[in-house]
């Protein structure tokens, strides 16, 4: 087989493993030995947390496999988006196509007859061009594409104008909330996370988990349910699937998950995945829903004639033949079909490549190009690429060794840091937790220590000065413990600097001397301009003024030798006022008295 690892799919680093719908690739972001050994762990019973990390989100991925090839809805959307894709590539083709006839007619002086002669031929020649051609051609500006753009959609639109239109109104219709704000994405995703605690851990404790796994996923993961549980209460976990996997059989699935879990609630408790079977045979017409689509099996009967996708042929002639002994309503409400299924006819493609696989190369070729473009480019919550939200999707703490976690926790800093600097606080203190679990988790001093200290920043930021003191005290006593000299001046200097806001001007003094002295030793004279400056507003809210203007006038020739002009023209101006102060000050204390 060729070499095809040019070809293969990357994902965040946080992400241990992804399937992309569109072309079928079970992408894990880990290497052959790795997967192989986890397998080889879980057949002796034995395995390790992280095994128990990596194959948890394979379930989770695997559901959305499920979904793609039991539900309309999922399986249109596939099918739409490789339809974008070749039609991008066949045009593309045609245009280097068209341009080559150009320059060579232009050569040969005969471009009239020659042009006359392209159009008669184009159609049939087009048809012979495989459009993935294209794709394969221009891989490495894909590449380029995410390099320098971290995934953002406004270099693809420049370059693919009509494929980014299209992947954007078929993103738009996905994520588009109905009234109550559910989205069919929160159906796809509230439902593959419970599917993905079922099958790895078993029914008993499954809430307990699932309000841990909700707390670090997010809202998109956890609506589906919470709307389920307002309507069906406790039985909301054993409706939650089968009404979703009723719902996707519609072109509006939130309109109908509404109706199905009321219907649902109806019937007997245990009775859920029949009763969800009998209204699969006579579907309701719900005019909020839209067309009702059926399964992928009933959408490819429809697009067959005017379709050449065929990524899911095998695993859709399997079930219209009820190969595995279930239909698709139990495939998606029961974790048991899966365990009776020795393989899934997916590609699954592992850091090296493509595992074992009877798919012709060029086959293959081209649906790895898919899953690259698509991932790419991608906008959906699961997927999102752009290169500081992309974390915030499912946020694991628990980052296996796989993908090396204490990385992961640096990158979570940065993003954190990068949030709050744009003045969002809140995504910058959820980033900072991510980090700081990560270095708890590894007992890891020196990054917990940064990470309160950042945290104070953040609930300075908010003015909250309670919490902002408590993240400096905690940092500043890891801080001494470690004998970090630079953190010790920072958390001092900070909390140094919340104290003074307090008005507990002994205890602050103290705190930025602290601080000054270590910077003093350091040469970090940006840090010791700002002690200065802090200490001259200590000694002038004590009216020591003379102290005071020594105070300024040495922060400000600190800041002029680190270039900060517009804090050396702030204390300037400052010491300028303070000049005429001393007369008004003693008046108005004669005054006082």
């Amino acid at each position: 087989m060729a070499d095809l690892s040019q070809y293969v799919p990357g994902l965040p680093f946080d992400t241990l493993a992804q399937f992309e719908a569109t072309s079928g690739l079970m992408i894990l972001n880990v290497d052959l030995e790795t997967f192989l050994q986890s397998g080889v762990n879980y057949a002796k019973n034995s395995p390790t947390s992280q095994d128990i990390e990596l194959y948890s989100t394979i379930n989770h991925e695997t559901y959305h496999y499920f979904q793609t090839v039991a539900t309309g809805y999922q399986y249109s959307y596939a099918a739409e988006m490789w339809r974008l894709i070749v039609a991008e590539a066949n045009s593309q083709r045609r245009r280097e196509t068209f341009r080559r006839w150009k320059d060579w007619i232009k050569i040969k002086g005969i471009q009239a007859y020659a042009l006359t002669k392209f159009t008669r031929m184009s159609v049939k020649g087009v048809k012979r061009l495989t459009g993935f051609e294209a794709l394969v051609h221009d891989a490495q500006k894909a590449r380029t594409w995410e390099d320098s753009a971290h995934g953002d959609l406004s270099l693809l639109s420049a370059n693919l104008p009509s494929l980014a239109r299209g992947f954007d109104r078929l993103w738009a219709k996905i994520r588009a909330p109905n009234a109550s704000g559910l989205s069919a994405i929160d159906l796809i995703e509230g439902s593959a996370i419970i599917f993905e605690h079922l099958l790895t851990h078993g029914r008993e404790g499954l809430e307990e988990r699932l309000a841990k796994a909700w707390d670090a996923a997010g809202e998109t993961y956890r609506k589906a349910f919470g709307v389920a549980q307002e309507i069906c209460g406790a039985r909301a976990l054993d409706i939650v699937l089968p009404a979703t996997a009723l719902a996707l059989r519609y072109a509006n699935p939130p309109e109908a998950y509404l109706v199905f879990l009321k219907k649902l609630n109806a019937s007997s408790p245990g009775t859920e995945i029949s009763g969800a079977r009998e209204l699969a045979s006579s579907p309701p017409r719900i005019g909020a829903a839209g067309e009702y689509l059926g399964t992928a099996l009933d959408v490819r009967r429809k697009q067959r004639r005017r379709s050449d996708y065929a990524v899911y042929d095998d695993v859709l002639d399997n079930l219209e033949k009820r190969a595995w002994g279930f239909d698709e309503i139990e495939l998606l409400s029961d974790p048991g079909p899966a365990q009776k299924i020795d393989s899934f006819p997916f590609v699954t493609v592992v850091k090296e490549g493509p595992i074992r696989t009877n798919l012709d190369s060029s086959v293959l070729t081209k649906r790895l190009l898919c899953g690259n473009l698509v991932l790419r480019t991608a906008k959906l919550p699961r997927y999102r690429r752009n290169a500081e939200k992309r974390l915030m999707d499912r946020v694991h703490p628990i980052l296996a060794s796989i993908v090396d976690p204490l990385t992961a926790a640096d990158e979570y800093n940065r993003l954190g840091l990068n949030y709050l600097n744009q003045g969002d606080a809140d995504q910058a203190e959820e980033m900072l937790k991510s980090a700081l679990s990560i270095y708890r988790g590894h007992q890891h001093e020196k990054g917990i220590a940064r990470q309160l200290y950042n945290l104070g920043l953040v609930y300075a930021a908010r003015n909250d000065r309670d919490r902002a003191q408590e993240m400096y005290r905690d940092s500043l006593a890891i801080s001494e413990k470690i004998q970090d000299p630079e953190l010790i001046a920072q958390a001092a200097a900070n909390l140094g600097n919340e104290y003074m806001r307090a008005r507990r001007l002994e205890e602050a003094e103290a705190l930025i001397r602290k601080a000054l002295t270590i910077e003093e030793r350091l040469g970090l004279k940006e840090g010791m301009a700002v002690d200065y400056f802090n200490l001259g507003r200590i000694y002038f809210a004590r009216k020591d003024l003379d102290q005071a203007r020594e105070l300024f006038t040495k922060a400000a020739e600190l800041y002029r030798a680190v270039g900060n002009d517009t804090m050396v023209n702030s204390i300037e101006k400052g010491l300028a006022d303070m000049n005429k102060a001393p007369a008004k000050e003693t008046r108005a204390g004669e005054d006082s008295a």
